[in-house]
């Protein structure tokens, strides 16, 4: 936590009398100010500076030797942090003109002004505590930048894997975190290891870990490998090295994790690309040949040999799939990706030659989108399908296009509807707990919507809209309605007075209160309470 010392200040005057008047004239210690030293010249100031370290320096601009002016410029070289305070007897714009370009904090003329003196240091205290505070921000957030780099690359290289990032932002980032990645390379490639750890949470996190480790310990000894991993704890490995054959490496780490922890992975391999902005391309590919080889047990899928023309069709339209479903899935808008489905397995039928293999591939790659529809949206898949069997069992065991084009839609429809259900579920359930917290907080007077959706990490604009839908009112007249409830409450059981019911209710104007009151009751706050004590004596 951010604990301010008492600001350092050094009183620099070759009067005696001028420098006990500064010491007696302010209130130091209630303005949260120390005095170090007081001297008599600028050379005792500039050897007693390193040492005493002030904040602070006020100084006359007459005195021998050295005046006030090349004593400020000299102090402001070494030590630009220090605010210096400079009292003149001269008005002279000149002076004045001078101090502001050397950097002077404050020109104040004698005779001085206690009131004026005292206002001067207040201000260079707030300036000063507002740069201590965000230097200390700064390096706090240094601290957990470093404490938590690894973590933090391990995430930038995830984003990277899912999300388009500008080329400057990306080799801005590689640059800083001192990544060795180079920018004129024409060749990045991702190996990705699908690891079976335990469904065990504890268990599986550190299976995951001690896979990492070995498979990080094996990478080092290669040039140009570098071992993340993605969102769904899979181990990637990225390379820009042409002599590092990933397919013969794949086999060889899998059977690594195999030997020495008894892990079973599975592995896919990307198609090369020739920019680093552009390796979505390439996981995208690594991911769905891992995915097919867990669950076909095929070892064909393993690696991909050079593309044919139809097989670099088949991943143009496995991109396009997973650019644009995505975002239907997660608006929902049913129609939009049901068409977006049957499209894609059209274009795969107009594809020359294309095998049933390459029917399960698109598959597989839309039932990844779904899946990860189900877990951002925090819906268990289990609960809405009944089973633990994932949808991947299933597909691999049919033999027939059209059943399989069937099934997907099939998945795809129901996953959608069940994400409706859920979205509206979770409004309600949201908008109930923002019901409670208005009620509980009624009299802070910064009930804002921006304010609780700020708390409630939701869009102002998404907060409005079902806001309405769940209480049928907009948010500034409810919480109005909820004020003028509370305020009736209190009018007609207590003694308190009007001003004292408007800050309950977290109104602090109470002329605005009574207007308000007189808007939903047509009564002022005195008839309501006479009306209601009038209606008590019958």
């Amino acid at each position: 936590m951010y604990q301010p010392q008492p600001i350092k200040v050094m009183l620099v005057d070759d009067e005696d009398k001028m420098r006990g008047l500064l010491r007696i004239c302010i209130p130091w210690e209630e303005l949260d100010y120390v005095i170090t030293d007081d001297v008599s010249s600028a050379n005792q100031a500039l050897e007693l500076i390193a040492e005493r370290k002030p904040d602070v320096i006020i100084t006359d601009i007459e005195m021998p030797f050295i005046n006030g002016l090349d004593f400020a410029e000299m102090v402001l070289e070494e030590y630009p942090h220090i605010k210096i305070i400079i009292l003149t007897a001269h008005d002279e714009f000149d002076y004045a003109k001078q101090g502001l370009e050397i950097g002077i904090s404050s020109f104040l003329l004698k005779p001085i002004k206690r009131e004026e003196l005292i206002r001067t240091v207040t201000d260079i205290r707030n300036s000063i505590r507002e740069e201590q505070k965000k230097l200390y921000q700064h390096e706090l957030l240094q601290k957990k930048l470093n404490e938590n780099r690894d973590y933090i690359i391990q995430n930038f290289f995830s984003n990277m894997m899912v999300s388009s990032l500008p080329s400057d932002y990306l080799w801005e980032n590689l640059s800083y975190y001192q990544i060795p990645l180079h920018r004129d390379s024409d060749f990045f490639n991702i190996l990705l290891l699908t690891l079976n750890v335990s469904q065990d949470i504890e268990a599986s996190i550190m299976q995951q870990f001690q896979c990492r480790e070995i498979i990080q310990t094996a990478a080092e000894r290669l040039s140009g490998l570098l071992v993340f991993q993605d969102i769904h704890m899979n181990l990637v490995l990225l390379t820009e090295n042409r002599k590092i054959n990933l397919y013969n490496y794949g086999f060889h780490f899998s059977t690594l994790l195999k030997d020495k922890l008894g892990i079973k992975s599975y592995v896919g391999v990307g198609t090369p690309v020739e920019r680093l902005e552009d390796i979505r391309s390439s996981y995208r590919q690594a991911y769905q040949n891992s995915q097919v080889a867990k669950y076909s047990h095929n070892k064909s899928f393993l690696a991909n040999p050079p593309q044919e023309q139809n097989q670099q069709e088949l991943q143009n339209l496995i991109n396009t799939v997973t650019e644009e479903l995505p975002l239907y899935m997660q608006l929902p808008q049913e129609d939009t990706a049901l068409r977006r489905v049957d499209a894609a397995y059209d274009s795969l039928e107009r594809i020359p030659s294309h095998v049933l293999s390459d029917v399960m591939v698109l598959s597989l790659s839309i039932v990844n989108i779904v899946l990860a529809t189900l877990r951002d949206k925090g819906i268990s898949y289990n609960e809405i399908y009944n089973t633990d069997h994932l949808p991947y069992t299933h597909i691999l065991k049919l033999t027939d296009e059209k059943d399989i084009r069937q099934y997907v839609l099939q998945m795809v429809r129901f996953t959608l509807y069940q994400v409706n259900l859920y979205t509206d579920a979770k409004g309600n359930k949201l908008i109930h707990t923002i019901l409670q917290y208005l009620n509980e907080n009624l009299s802070t007077s910064t009930l804002t919507l921006k304010k609780i959706a700020e708390i409630n990490y939701v869009n102002p604009s998404y907060l409005s809209r079902i806001f309405k839908e769940v209480t049928q009112m907009n948010f500034v007249d409810y919480l109005a309605s909820l004020r003028i409830e509370k305020a009736k409450r209190l009018l007609q059981t207590g003694n308190l007075r009007i001003y004292e019911i408007a800050e309950s209710v977290g109104i602090s104007d109470p002329n605005y209160f009574s207007k308000l009151f007189k808007k939903y009751t047509n009564m002022t706050p005195a008839q309501y309470k006479e009306e209601t004590h009038r209606q008590e004596d019958y």
